[in-house]
């Protein structure tokens, strides 16, 4: 049994609390969420800071980083994984931007993370094919090791991310994440 007072929710962006996690969103004791700002979209920028604002749990925090403006810039028909995500096509600021998320978000992370037993988050293959998702997803699993916590993911796979998600299927059930090792 799941014990929602020590667990926390940490999502990409606003509303993907609600899309991927809607039946337990209101039962853990945090929620955190990391992108607030896209350059490119100032109305989308001001849409997630008013819908912040008028937030309707206590224990939502977000850590307003910037999004690296990736979405989409990952070949998914051959997906590449990298340390810090992906290795997304897009321009080299975006994609500078990416890699540097990766080190913003674990450190602010690291501190957030503390004390929790069980860390809900998105999937390694990024639900629909979300780089930023997948991105999120390395940085709570370099995480968990250190802190000791469960993690879970949704199961949601789209056509765009099958082949990524085969691939990462096979990578979690050799490294153990799916089928415990036991010492003999």
């Amino acid at each position: 049994m799941i014990n929602f007072d020590k667990s926390i929710l940490v999502v990409a962006h606003p509303d993907d609390e609600i899309l991927w996690f809607s039946s337990i969103f209101a039962k853990v004791a945090e929620i955190v969420i990391c992108f607030l700002e896209l350059d490119p979209n100032p109305s989308l920028s001001n849409g997630r800071k008013k819908a912040l604002a008028n937030y309707p749990l206590q224990s939502m925090s977000c850590l307003k980083v910037k999004e690296s403006n990736v979405f989409n810039d990952e070949n998914w028909s051959n997906p590449s994984a990298s340390a810090y995500g992906l290795k997304v096509e897009g321009s080299r600021q975006c994609t500078r931007m990416y890699k540097k998320n990766y080190t913003t978000l674990k450190h602010a992370l690291n501190v957030k993370l503390a004390g929790y037993e069980h860390v809900f988050t998105h999937s390694p293959w990024g639900e629909y094919g979300h780089e930023e998702h997948v991105q999120l997803f390395k940085v709570v699993k370099a995480l968990q090791e250190d802190k000791k916590f469960s993690l879970w993911y949704p199961n949601y796979v789209s056509n765009k991310s099958t082949s990524f998600y085969l691939t990462t299927l096979k990578t979690l059930i050799h490294n153990g994440c799916l089928i415990p090792h036991r010492n003999a």
